[in-house]
C-alpha cells in the first residue's frame, strides 16, 4: 500500500516542496492520515480521494508553518490585471524540459509557489485558494499573476538565447 501511494502521491508532494527529504515528509503525514480514513473511501474513486487527502496535508503544513515562511499579504484588487497574455504556453514546453520548469518555480517565493500549484495542478479556483489559505481573492489572483510574470520573464530568456544561438 505504502509503495502504490509513494508513486501516486510523491510526484505531488515534490511539486510543493524544494527538496525530495521535505517531499519525503509531507507524504508521511499524507500516508497516516490516508491510513487512518481508508475504511471511509469507496475504493473506486481511491486515488481522487487520496490524491485531495495529500493535497489538503500540504495546505495544513504550510498553515502550520506560516509563521516561519513569506507569509501572504492582502493585494488590493485594483493591483491585479489579469496580464497573462504573451505566454505562448505550447511554445514554453518546447523549449524546456519538466525539470527546468520545475526548477524555476521552486525559486518562486513560497506563496507564489503554492497558490500557482494549487491553481494549475490541482485546478482549484482563486475563490477556493483563497478560502482554503485564508487570503483574498485579489492576494490568489496576485500570486499568480507574479508567478506567472517570473516564469514568463524566465521564458523570454530563453527564447533570446535560442535566436543567439540560430543567427550563429
Amino acid at each position: 500500500m505504502y509503495k502504490y501511494c509513494y508513486d501516486l502521491l510523491m510526484p505531488i508532494c515534490y511539486r510543493y516542496t524544494k527538496n525530495r527529504e521535505e517531499a519525503a515528509e509531507l507524504l508521511q503525514i499524507g500516508f497516516i492520515r490516508i491510513m487512518q480514513r481508508l475504511e471511509d473511501v469507496d475504493i473506486s474513486q481511491f486515488e481522487p480521494w487520496a490524491k485531495s487527502v495529500q493535497v489538503n496535508c500540504i495546505i495544513d503544513n504550510w498553515r502550520k508553518h506560516k509563521k516561519e515562511k513569506e507569509l501572504l499579504s492582502d493585494i488590493p484588487a485594483d493591483e491585479v490585471r489579469e496580464d497573462f497574455h504573451g505566454i505562448n504556453w505550447n511554445e514554453a514546453e518546447a523549449k524546456l524540459s519538466m525539470d527546468e520548469l520545475k526548477i524555476q518555480i521552486d525559486k518562486l517565493p513560497e506563496s507564489q509557489k503554492l497558490v500557482l500549484n494549487l491553481h494549475v495542478f490541482e485546478g482549484l479556483s482563486h475563490k477556493e485558494i483563497a478560502e482554503q489559505l485564508g487570503i483574498a481573492e485579489s492576494s490568489s489572483r496576485w500570486h499568480i499573476m507574479q508567478a506567472r510574470n517570473t516564469l514568463k520573464n524566465y521564458l523570454s530568456g530563453i527564447s533570446t538565447r535560442k535566436q543567439v544561438n540560430y543567427e550563429r
